[in-house]
């Protein structure tokens, strides 16, 4: 039995398995993006009624997640108009910018199951075909965050629009962040 112990602490010790009692504590900073804080949940902005959301703003051409305090975050309206809102003072001086100048280019978002339906007005196509990119998924990535979508559809005059992706091809099914991880 004692050598059966014994056995089974060597293989513990060789696997990498560490023998002390302390934990070692990793900086968020330090964690990949999806381990790290999420935005508040509905629980906590039902009784304030505003509350923390993650925008994704751009920086040399990536992706930044970005926290703003919102009125409701869970207005996906709220939340794309978020992207067209001038920046901070601070944010400039980190670099940040967006695509989305023109609050005009979004029109409205819905809800279908976990599937957002964002209608882009015409003056979209006056971006370049990197801000339109780009600018696509600044969208998605904002939407996603939200737990209750997984999925972004584009539409013009409420018809499937054909947009393209981080890596260049065109599509007009639902668009997901994998569809722009490119941009990360």
């Amino acid at each position: 039995m004692v050598a059966c112990g014994l056995a089974l602490t060597g293989l513990g010790a060789g696997c990498g398995v560490p023998l002390d009692d302390r934990a070692d504590v990793t900086p968020g900073s330090e964690l990949p993006y999806e381990l790290g804080a999420r935005p508040a949940t509905d629980d906590s902005v039902a009784a304030t009624g505003s509350g923390p959301a993650l925008v994704f703003l751009l920086r040399d051409g990536s992706l930044v997640a970005t926290p703003r305090n919102v009125s409701d975050p869970t207005d996906l309206n709220g939340l794309l108009g978020e992207l067209t809102a001038p920046l901070s003072v601070a944010e400039t001086n980190q670099g940040l910018r967006r695509a989305l100048n023109d609050p005009d280019l979004v029109g409205k978002v819905s809800r279908t199951a976990n599937v957002a339906t964002v209608e882009l007005n015409a003056s979209f196509d006056d971006l370049t075909p990197q801000e339109q990119v780009l600018a696509l998924g600044q969208i998605v990535f904002t939407l996603t965050e939200r737990d209750e979508v997984d999925r972004t559809r584009f539409t013009r005059d409420g018809e499937p629009l054909t947009v393209p992706t981080g890596s260049g091809t065109l599509t007009d099914a639902a668009v997901t962040r994998y569809d722009y991880r490119s941009l990360r």
